[in-house]
């Protein structure tokens, strides 16, 4: 074999390897919600329910709703249960990353262009039901979306929750809602994937706390 040839297949060869990759998974359920004591006089008591596959089922009077957290997104709908529309204020609503950083509210279809700027509510008619997949502004980057919980960071947020604070506007009157959702446990898992199609095969997972 020349020397040139054996340069060439050196290239192909490492050029072949597959890398690995780290992301993990949390487990965040809703455990508390917060209102303001008149907003509790006015909409009554509240219930939680556990609807499994990670989803958690949230009523009083005003709203019902299911939510669903992962390590990047909040996925949130919500059912008007009053004879009145609803706006969400989506301005004056934010997300809590686990490090207790508040940050602007993303809706799923906004564009990168329009991080930032103000964001038109919501309405939610009598007995409809919103749909939305909610992400931080400060998450998004030219890459994407960036995970709360890294494989770097992992060890830092045990006991630390993400928190969601929408504020729903009826008849004028603005009722602040903050959703809390402790992170219960944190799943690294680690993939090898190909350089040829960059498929990924899951290789290990471990359950970090």
């Amino acid at each position: 074999m020349s020397r040139f040839s054996t340069i060439v297949f050196t290239c192909v060869f490492i050029s072949c390897a597959p890398w690995l990759e780290q992301s993990v998974d949390i487990v965040a359920p809703l455990m508390r919600v917060e209102r303001p004591a008149e907003v509790g006089q006015r909409w009554g008591a509240i219930k939680i329910t556990d609807l499994g596959e990670g989803k958690f089922g949230y009523s009083d009077s005003l709203i019902g709703g299911t939510f669903l957290v992962t390590n990047a997104t909040v996925y949130m709908s919500v059912q008007n249960l009053t004879e009145h529309s609803i706006k969400i204020v989506w301005d004056e609503s934010a997300i809590n990353d686990p490090a207790g950083r508040s940050s602007r509210i993303a809706t799923g279809d906004m564009r990168r262009i329009d991080l930032g700027r103000s964001i038109p509510p919501s309405v939610i008619l009598s007995g409809s039901t919103l749909e939305e997949t909610l992400l931080s502004q400060d998450y998004i980057t030219s890459d994407g979306i960036s995970p709360f919980v890294t494989p770097e960071n992992i060890d830092m947020y045990k006991g630390k929750a993400v928190s969601l604070l929408v504020a729903f506007e009826i008849q004028g009157i603005i009722n602040e809602y903050t959703f809390i959702f402790p992170i219960q446990s944190a799943v690294l898992k680690t993939y090898e994937v190909s350089s040829w199609n960059l498929a990924r095969k899951e290789i290990s997972v471990e359950r970090k706390w």
